[in-house]
């Protein structure tokens, strides 16, 4: 498998053949029996060529090439490595899981708990950044470039908080419950009193921006689908939710509500 810190070498090396190779058939005359070959190399201008590789989906690998490279780990994701580790985090008995019709398990899987521990955090997060690389460079997310990272304060914040280090972009946690409540009228209310009520971040992210969801699991999507209703009526992007793992056994399970909602779940293993 190619590093991805090589990746750039071969695309250079890669696109300095691809302009040998037409300037060739120019001189030649052989590019007008190519008719797409001859409209790329006629494309003088860039939005005509940006244009003609997106035809062949070449605009978008380097796009996903681009965005994957800003995660700091480089660990290829391990599912075996990552069952081993979420084996310690299990809790044998018979459990209710779940606030909204909850369903039984024979397994609790204490990744919350777990992650206190600063070496299995950091794990976790490596765990999480690997499989998400992977899907990026795969094109198998609906947005590749991440503004931030929201985390609800009910999940797995500490697991959140390593995962945004890896991506680089900043933290916001997420409160089911108010913070405060508002004593003016609700028409003075401004944007950043109504992020602050159920949102925490060291600076409030800009209108527009596109955030990652990241937790260690959902179950019934409840909290998940609350939070992306918040997010968007402050006008953030919200498109992809990143777990750990995805717990079966409920239905409809999370991955049937966050998708009536336009939301896609990526987990990274599967637990029953």
């Amino acid at each position: 498998m190619i590093e991805l810190s090589n990746f750039f070498l071969y695309a250079t090396l890669t696109s300095i053949f691809i302009a040998s190779f037409l300037i060739t058939l120019e001189q030649t005359g052989l590019i007008c029996y190519l008719p797409f070959l001859k409209k790329l190399y006629a494309a003088k201008e860039k939005r005509i060529i940006e244009g003609v590789l997106s035809e062949i989906g070449v605009k978008k690998m380097l796009s996903s090439a681009v965005a994957a490279s800003q995660i700091k780990d480089t660990m290829l994701y391990d599912s075996i490595s990552v069952d081993k580790a979420l084996r310690e985090a299990a809790i044998k008995g018979s459990f209710k899981v779940g606030k909204t019709n909850p369903f039984v398990t024979n397994t609790f899987w204490d990744v919350i708990g777990h992650s206190c521990d600063p070496d299995k955090s950091k794990l976790y997060a490596t765990f999480l950044a690997s499989y998400w690389k992977k899907l990026t460079l795969e094109q198998a997310v609906e947005q590749e470039k991440i503004d931030f990272v929201v985390t609800p304060k009910e999940g797995s914040p500490i697991l959140g908080y390593e995962f945004s280090k890896r991506l680089g972009v900043p933290l916001v946690l997420y409160s089911t419950t108010p913070k405060f409540l508002y004593n003016e009228p609700l028409d003075s209310k401004s944007r950043l009193i109504s992020f602050s009520e159920h949102f925490d971040s060291a600076s409030m992210p800009g209108e527009g921006q596109t955030c990652l969801i990241v937790d260690d699991s959902t179950t019934g999507g409840r909290k998940i689908n609350e939070m992306v209703s918040r997010l968007r009526v402050l006008k953030y992007n919200v498109s992809d939710c990143l777990v750990l793992f995805e717990p079966l056994g409920k239905r409809p399970g999370a991955r049937d509500v966050l998708q009536s909602i336009n939301v896609k779940l990526h987990r990274v293993t599967i637990k029953r």
